[in-house]
């Protein structure tokens, strides 16, 4: 016999909308989690936000991201040159 709550669309749409909403906090967490190195932090906060990290060192967004990761800008900015060499080795 089928389980009428596991057969109820209402019920599943609230569970999978728990499940999200846990993974995501979870994500949050470890996006400023002391634990995190600074790269992940950083690929986390843009998977969170579907955004890249600013290219500009002095781009206002990089502010709120060093809140959000609980980074310095001077860690933001260091990961920033990182990808810049690593796209102009590439060239």
């Amino acid at each position: 016999m089928t389980d009428t709550f596991n057969a109820d669309p209402r019920a599943q749409a609230i569970r999978a909308a728990e499940r999200r909403a846990q993974e995501r906090a979870q994500l949050l967490e470890r996006q400023s989690s002391p634990s995190s190195p600074p790269e992940e932090r950083i690929a986390l906060w843009e998977r969170l936000h579907v955004l890249a990290l600013p290219r500009s060192t002095s781009h206002p967004l990089l502010a709120l991201i060093a809140q959000q990761t609980a980074l310095t800008l001077d860690q933001l900015r260091d990961e920033q040159q990182r990808r810049a060499r690593a796209t102009a080795e590439q060239r």
